[in-house]
């Protein structure tokens, strides 16, 4: 009959091993049960726009509630602001500045403007003067263009769209305005001359096949709007769509989508320029609104004029309003981009998500304008000094 060996004990190191193994083991299960909850708590602010938050602004200086250290503005009440690669553009009546997202300043560049205005989308920005002759577009962090009108011209709109086409509108002699289209190399492609309407606004396509030019006109005692669509390959005209008696104060493309911000409401239309549905509000003033949002606009209304005691509400891409909220405060800005929404009142800062669930607040001390990022930070601007919050 075979023995079998006798069964030798487990030695001490053995032991210690293994026990240790199932410590670690038991560790990481405790540590990802814990991370699990954490993130089911704070899920909505465990995004990846925190992420890169983390990563961008890591390294800059941040007092408890979250904002950066101040950095130096223009005091001068015309002056423009907005954002541009996680960088701030900055342009007074004589300079026209670009800082990075660390503060730096990249670009500085003497100017002479009376109404200036920027317009971002995508990579690019371009700043103008309205009524005046001026025009410049930044790009890769430099000044990529610039443009001076005829003496007999003065610019009246300038929009550029992510691929770089600029759609430029001027008074100019003879007619009652010219759209210039150029490329992403500046170079005009079509202009349009209008002599029987009035043209307020234009943008291309995200293709850069169709520009909408918005058009003013007379009838009766009254004056229509309509929305024009031309080919930027031949400037024919394609479609026509009215906009009724509203006077139109913003426009954007976004993909599928064209909006239109009137006085009274917002139309959305389609790709080619058939209205798909429109809000309106003829019981309320228009104090605040932005078309900055992805996929979506904003309003903020009130029965007065001072912006006290109103309603924000956010209208989606079918024109229809998806959800409102009450708003105490006077509001002093409002400002939309990605899915987040600020609110600026007296007494403080509200950042809300797209369907107006609040994401972060601060206290307000002395801002008087809040630009949103589609990161989710938002540009704080003083009298003379401007600086970030930061959601943590």
């Amino acid at each position: 009959m075979e023995r079998k060996p006798k069964k030798q004990p487990a030695s001490l190191g053995r032991l210690l091993a293994n026990a240790t193994k199932e410590i670690v083991i038991f560790l990481i299960t405790i540590g990802m049960i814990v991370l699990a909850a954490l993130a089911i708590i704070n899920r909505d602010r465990l995004n990846l726009d925190g992420v890169k938050r983390w990563v961008t602004y890591g390294s800059l200086n941040k007092d408890e509630s979250g904002q950066t250290e101040e950095f130096n503005v223009p005091g001068d009440s015309k002056c423009s602001f907005s954002t541009l690669d996680g960088g701030v553009v900055v342009c007074s009546n004589r300079t026209l500045q670009l800082f990075s997202s660390s503060g730096k300043e990249v670009v500085n560049q003497q100017i002479t403007m009376n109404n200036p205005v920027i317009h971002v989308e995508g990579g690019y920005a371009v700043v103008y003067d309205v009524g005046g002759k001026s025009l410049y577009v930044i790009h890769n962090s430099d000044v990529s263009f610039e443009y001076t009108a005829q003496d007999t011209c003065q610019i009246l709109s300038a929009r550029v769209n992510e691929s770089g086409y600029l759609a430029l509108v001027e008074q100019t002699a003879g007619h009652k305005a010219t759209v210039t289209v150029y490329d992403d190399q500046h170079n005009p492609r079509i202009g349009i001359n209008e002599s029987t309407n009035f043209v307020t606004d234009a943008v291309v396509s995200p293709d850069n096949r169709s520009v909408a030019l918005v058009e003013i006109y007379q009838s009766d005692s009254s004056f229509e709007t309509d929305l024009v669509m031309y080919n930027v390959s031949d400037a024919t005209k394609k479609d026509t769509s009215r906009l009724g008696e509203s006077l139109v104060i913003d426009l954007r493309w976004r993909g599928a989508r064209i909006w239109t911000q009137r006085e009274s409401g917002v139309t959305v239309l389609d790709r080619d320029g058939n209205i798909i549905n429109s809000w309106s509000e003829s019981n309320k003033y228009l104090v605040r609104c932005s078309l900055d949002g992805s996929g979506f606009a904003v309003e903020y209304l009130s029965k007065y004029k001072s912006g006290s005691a109103g309603e924000l509400r956010i209208i989606g891409e079918d024109g229809e309003q998806s959800v409102s909220r009450s708003i105490s405060e006077e509001v002093l800005s409002v400002s939309a981009a990605g899915k987040y929404v600020a609110v600026l009142t007296t007494n403080s800062l509200v950042i809300y998500k797209d369907d107006l669930q609040e994401y972060a607040s601060i206290a307000n001390t002395d801002t008087r304008r809040a630009i949103m990022r589609d990161d989710g930070s938002v540009l704080l601007i003083g009298t003379e000094k401007a600086r970030l919050f930061i959601p943590g």
